[in-house]
């Protein structure tokens, strides 16, 4: 299967969102013997993207398609899929071994899933080899962390989005508790709630998150 350069979505303990990008391992696609003069050095290659049609990425990554013909003379084939069946269709192309993709966007979460099983090539000697190549124009927490798996890089950051935490204050100060500030807190006070619901009427929980209906059934 060929390189895939997949760019996934990684959660962090501040609740924030980032991309990154990963390779699985396969046969290699061949890069043009010589470039011509005045050419540029990747010209004739083409990668076949597949993105989530989650937005603002879907709309970056359609913008990419002219930069990166315009830089470095690669075409790009754009595919695209919901979180809800992406996960699905992008490792039934692993298993079937089609080469199908070389590039996806997709969430962090399937990162190790598909490292473990050998999909994946860690990016390490690649960018040994890249004297361009510059790990701090990236948030190290998402380049060091959320990019790699049993310590091998397996990604490179891409996107970032902030999250925000909305409590129900009357309740907070009708319980007396406080207002969690990190993770550790945020789950202490999930966990009093779950331990508590009888106090609440049907259907209350301690936590919500905002793509359960979208991405719940490919987490």
């Amino acid at each position: 299967m060929k390189k895939l350069l997949l760019l996934i979505l990684t959660l962090c303990i501040c609740f924030s969102l980032v991309t990154f990008a990963v390779f699985a391992g396969g046969e290699k696609e061949k890069a043009p013997k010589e470039m011509k003069e005045g050419g540029k050095k990747f010209e004739g290659v083409t990668l076949r993207v597949f993105a989530n049609s989650h937005e603002p990425m879907l709309r970056a990554n359609k913008w990419s398609v002219d930069v990166v013909q315009e830089k470095f003379g690669i075409t790009i084939l754009m595919d695209e899929s919901p979180y809800g069946t992406q996960y699905q269709k992008a490792t039934d192309a692993f298993v079937a071994g089609t080469g199908q993709y070389d590039i996806i966007v997709a969430a962090h979460q399937w990162t190790g899933g598909w490292a473990e099983a050998g999909y994946l090539e860690p990016l390490d000697p690649f960018i040994e080899k890249d004297p361009e190549f510059d790990p701090s124009i990236y948030v190290e927490k998402a380049y060091r962390i959320n990019s790699t798996w049993r310590g091998k890089q397996v990604g490179l950051p891409f996107n970032m989005e902030g999250r925000l935490m909305f409590y129900r204050k009357d309740i907070f100060e009708q319980e007396g508790l406080k207002v969690p500030t990190n993770l550790n807190e945020w789950l202490d006070v999930v966990l009093y709630f779950q331990k508590n619901k009888s106090k609440f009427p049907d259907g209350f929980y301690g936590t919500v998150y905002m793509y359960g209906a979208e991405q719940g059934p490919a987490y």
